[in-house]
C-alpha cells in the first residue's frame, strides 16, 4: 500500500520554483526536504535551498549544475526529469496553498509511521505502558506543531499593535495583564501570573503554601469563573474539597470532620457547595505521580477542558523518570519539564515546593529552595512565605524573583483553622 502522496503538486511546487527562483523563501516557509514523498523530489528541493543559502539564482541550469556537483543529476532522472518540472501547471500565485497540500499529507505519513513503530513497541515487553503512552502523545504533538513559519512584519505594523494596547491599558487602568490570584496586593507586584511562565512557592510545613494555592484556585473558579488545573499529590481530592469548604464558609475545619457544627455553619458550608457545583475544577490526586504522566495528565486537562492555570502541590512528590541519579539531579529533570509544560501548554504553572530546615529562625531567600539549584534557574517568579511570628499568623509573601518585573513583598493573615489566607484589617479600606 503506497502512503498518501501527491507527484503532480510535488512536481508543481519545484517546477514553479524554477521558473521563479524568488518563490523559494515562500515554500521554506512551509516545506522541508523530507516533506516530499518523492526521492527524487526531496533532492531536487535540497539543491534549490543549497543554492539558496550560497545566495546563487534558481533556475533550471543553477539547479541541474548543483545536482551534478553532489552526483544526484542521473539520481533524480537528468537533465531532461529536471527540465519536464517546468511543464506542470503554474502555480506562483498559489504557492503557499500547494505547499499545504504536500504538507497536510506528510503530516499523515508521519502519523502513520509512529502508529506501526508503536504497533512494533507495544509487544516489547521491555517498554513500559505509560513511557509509550508519553512517546506517541509528544510525537503526535511534535507533528501537529509542524505549521507554517511566522513571517516578518514592518515596524509599522508592530506600531499600530502597540498603540492598540497601551491604548487600551490606558481605558482599562489598574486590570491586569495577567491571570489573579484573588489577593490585589501580590497582584500588584506580579500583574497577574502570566501565559508560559513557571512559578514556584516555597515555604516550610504549616506555614500554608497549600493553603495559598487551593485559596488562589477558589478565588479563580467562584469568582472569575476560570477554567482550572490542580495536582494534589499529599491530600485526597476529597479532603482537598473540604478544606474548599471551611475556607469559604469559614468553619473550623476540625468541627467539620467532627461532626460538631451549628445549625447555621453546615448551612453556610451547603451554600459553598451550591456556589461550587458546576464550576471548572479538574483535580488529580494522584500519589507520587511519574513524571511523565503528570505531563500527559496536564496535556489533557488543557486539549479537552481548556484549562488556562494548572497548579502543583508539591514539587517533590513528582517522581522523575531516573530515580538512579542524585535528588537534586532528579529535582532538576522536574524543574526543567515543568517549566517546558508551561511553555508548551502556554499557561501558568505553580508548583509547592518545600524550604530547607536551616531557614527556620529567618527570613528565607531564593536560595534556600530545598535539593535543587535548578528551581531557581528554571522559575520565573519565586514566591516565599515567611511567618515571623507563630502567635499571630502573620505570613510575609516574598516575590524574591520576577524575571519580567519587580520584587516585593506583602504580608497577609493565615487563619490555620479555616486553612485560609486574607488581607490584614489595616488593608481594608
Amino acid at each position: 500500500m503506497e502512503l498518501p502522496n501527491d507527484k503532480e503538486t510535488e512536481n508543481a511546487v519545484l517546477g514553479a520554483v524554477l521558473l521563479n527562483g524568488e518563490l523559494i523563501d515562500e515554500v521554506l516557509q512551509i516545506l522541508k526536504p523530507e516533506d516530499f514523498y518523492h526521492t527524487a523530489s526531496q533532492r531536487i528541493f535540497q539543491a534549490m535551498i543549497d543554492l539558496s543559502l550560497e545566495g546563487v539564482k534558481i533556475d533550471l541550469i543553477s539547479v541541474t549544475d548543483q545536482l551534478q556537483k553532489v552526483g544526484k543529476l542521473e539520481a533524480v532522472g537528468g537533465p531532461g526529469k529536471v527540465a519536464r518540472l517546468t511543464d506542470s501547471i503554474p502555480i506562483s500565485a498559489n504557492i503557499v496553498y500547494y505547499s499545504q497540500i504536500i504538507k497536510g499529507l506528510s503530516q499523515r505519513r508521519k502519523i502513520y509511521n509512529l502508529s506501526a513503530e508503536l504497533k512494533k513497541q507495544i509487544f516489547d515487553p521491555t517498554h513500559d505502558s505509560r513511557e509509550l503512552i508519553e512517546y506517541a502523545e509528544q510525537k503526535i504533538f511534535e507533528i501537529a506543531g509542524q505549521n507554517i513559519v511566522s513571517s516578518y512584519t514592518t515596524s509599522d505594523s508592530v506600531l499600530t499593535d502597540a498603540v492598540k494596547k497601551v491604548e487600551q491599558w490606558h481605558v482599562e487602568r489598574g486590570k491586569l495583564s495577567g491571570i489573579p490570584s484573588g489577593f490585589y496586593q501580590l497582584d500588584d507586584i506580579t500583574d497577574g501570573f502570566q501565559n508560559a511562565e513557571f512559578i514556584v512557592i516555597g515555604a516550610r510545613p504549616s506555614v500554608g503554601k497549600s493553603s495559598i494555592v487551593l485559596n488562589m484556585t477558589t478565588n479563580l473558579i467562584l469568582r472569575k469563573n476560570l477554567r482550572v488545573g490542580f495536582f494534589s499529590l499529599e491530600m485526597p481530592a476529597i479532603h482537598l474539597m473540604i478544606r474548599m469548604f471551611s475556607s469559604e464558609a469559614r468553619v473550623d475545619s476540625f468541627k467539620i470532620k467532627r461532626g460538631n457544627m451549628l445549625d447555621e455553619d453546615f448551612k453556610r458550608i451547603m451554600d459553598i457547595v451550591n456556589k461550587i457545583y458546576g464550576t471548572k475544577l479538574f483535580i488529580n490526586d494522584t500519589s507520587n505521580i511519574r513524571l511523565l504522566d503528570l505531563r500527559s495528565q496536564a496535556r489533557r486537562m488543557k486539549s479537552k477542558e481548556d484549562i488556562i492555570i494548572l497548579f502543583i502541590d508539591y514539587i517533590s512528590l513528582i517522581t522523575p523518570e531516573n530515580r538512579n541519579i542524585p535528588r537534586h539531579e532528579q529535582i532538576a529533570e522536574v524543574s526543567r519539564s515543568l517549566k517546558a509544560l508551561a511553555k508548551e501548554l502556554n499557561i501558568p504553572v505553580i508548583a509547592v515546593s518545600q524550604l530547607r530546615r536551616e531557614v527556620e529562625g529567618r527570613r528565607p531567600t531564593i536560595a534556600d529552595l530545598r535539593e535543587s539549584g535548578s528551581l531557581e534557574q528554571d522559575a520565573d517568579v519565586i514566591i516565599l512565605l515567611h511567618r515571623e511570628n507563630e502567635e499571630d499568623n502573620i505570613i510575609e509573601v516574598i516575590i524574591a524573583k520576577q524575571r519580567n518585573g519587580p520584587r516585593g513583598m506583602v504580608k497577609m493573615k493565615f487563619i490555620p483553622e479555616y486553612t485560609r489566607f486574607e488581607k490584614l484589617a489595616s488593608d481594608y479600606k
